[in-house]
């Protein structure tokens, strides 16, 4: 006989009735869910900034991951400041005010600390604000002094229509007030039109806002496992017997008392009255809150453009997998994130200021892109037509001049070559070479 039924068949010798009989057995079934899994739900994820911070960021281990793994690597990308020559070439720059304030943008910030944040504010609201404080006297004045990073989820835009900016608001107690000139803003594609949402980003948590809410709902009902154990089963007496209200609940609190607690773990505890124990199983919804974890993480992650395998997901993960998605990451993820971020960055606090300087990310300095060695050396052995110097410089080796610019294979010779021996020559070392 099943644990619900000696439950319902107990509950029956005191409610005569069907549908008290009914009510008793959804009851007994709702409490030993609650029991297991639990009744509560997380605060669903609302369609606005506060919420993807405070309930995606804040809350979602997923999304924290997925966002400062990308944040983090666009913080450090090697970039370099250029201006375009007469003949449409970039050069370097080497000394400018604009490098020591990419590398100091205020007082409180480092250059990556700067970054990070408005990246993470673009990546979890679609909005990153920056701040470009400007000198009021001297020889540079109107020239960006400080940049700072605004919250955007406080942030409003101030327009006349859909097209047009005419400044910013920080919606906090000081009601701030900026001018289109001061902030740089970054976003995220939005094809949202009315109310003026065109002049907003989207967020990545918008597309994803159920996935976000059921992880958010699968974590809170995996602590309350954790935290409660949950019913690892249930007691009953034996079938000749019966115990009422009163008897139960005494039961109860003292096989609490014994067993429960990490004291009592692995303990025996003995009963003065024949009882029997039912262990419960995984039921399909335990199986579904572990499988939904796994899939949650896959979904969110590609919110982003990147892979779950970079964050601990072990299916088909393997070294080579990891290396792979190391690279679909930084191209899919983090340089083209950073190039919105840093678009703006540069028509707002660089061109306007530095000539038409601008800054660029120099990819030959990411090792993540960078052909692998024994790939490109397999490669090259075959290429006898590109000198040795060449590849010396594509392996990273310093070159050495003492070997012979070109080495070719010794079975190879030019038409010209072959042409000037003799025929029984060219027989003997060239026999199966067509000359027609």
């Amino acid at each position: 006989m099943s644990v619900i039924n000696r439950i319902k068949d107990w509950a029956t010798s005191k409610f005569l009735s069907a549908s008290q009989e009914q009510r008793i057995q959804r009851e007994v079934q709702n409490a030993l869910y609650n029991m297991t899994i639990g009744g509560n739900s997380a605060v669903p994820i609302n369609d606005n900034p506060s919420s993807y911070i405070n309930d995606g960021f804040d809350k979602n281990s997923y999304v924290y991951s997925a966002i400062t793994y990308t944040a983090e690597k666009a913080s450090v990308l090697p970039v370099k400041l250029v201006r375009k020559n007469s003949k449409g070439e970039e050069e370097e720059i080497l000394d400018s005010p604009a490098i020591d304030l990419w590398h100091k943008p205020n007082q409180l910030m480092s250059g990556s600390l700067f970054r990070q944040t408005s990246m993470c504010y673009m990546l979890a609201t679609g909005n990153a604000y920056t701040w470009g404080i400007r000198l009021t006297g001297g020889l540079n004045k109107g020239k960006v002094a400080s940049v700072d990073v605004l919250p955007s989820q406080y942030m409003e835009i101030i327009s006349g229509g859909s097209t047009v900016i005419s400044g910013y608001q920080l919606n906090d107690n000081t009601q701030q007030q900026f001018d289109t000139s001061e902030i740089a803003h970054a976003r995220i594609v939005n094809l949202q039109w009315g109310n003026k949402q065109n002049l907003y980003g989207q967020s990545p948590l918008k597309a994803g806002g159920l996935v976000v809410q059921g992880d958010n709902e699968n974590a809170a009902a995996r602590q309350k496992q954790s935290k409660n154990g949950g019913a690892l089963g249930v007691v009953t007496p034996k079938a000749d017997m019966g115990f009422n209200e009163p008897q139960i609940r005494s039961v109860e609190r003292a096989l609490d008392k014994k067993l429960n607690g990490k004291n009592n773990r692995g303990r025996v505890a003995m009963s003065s009255v024949p009882l029997e124990y039912h262990q419960f199983g995984l039921s399909s919804r335990d199986m579904e809150l572990i499988e939904g974890s796994a899939l949650s993480l896959r979904q969110i992650c590609s919110l982003f453009g990147l892979s779950s395998i970079l964050f601990n997901d072990m299916e088909s993960s393997t070294y080579d997998n990891y290396r792979t998605a190391e690279r679909s990451a930084m191209v899919n993820s983090v340089l083209k994130y950073f190039q919105m971020w840093l678009d703006v960055y540069n028509d707002k606090f660089v061109r306007p200021y530095e000539d038409g300087a601008y800054f660029v990310v120099d990819k030959s300095q990411i090792e993540v892109l960078q052909p692998d060695l024994k790939e490109t050396t397999e490669g090259l052995q075959n290429a006898y037509w590109v000198s040795n110097y060449t590849k010396q410089k594509m392996t990273g080796v310093e070159i050495d001049e003492s070997i012979p610019e070109y080495m070719f294979p010794s079975n190879l010779i030019t038409l010209e070559d072959l042409e000037g021996l003799e025929d029984d020559e060219a027989q003997k070392k060239y026999g199966d070479y067509n000359r027609e």
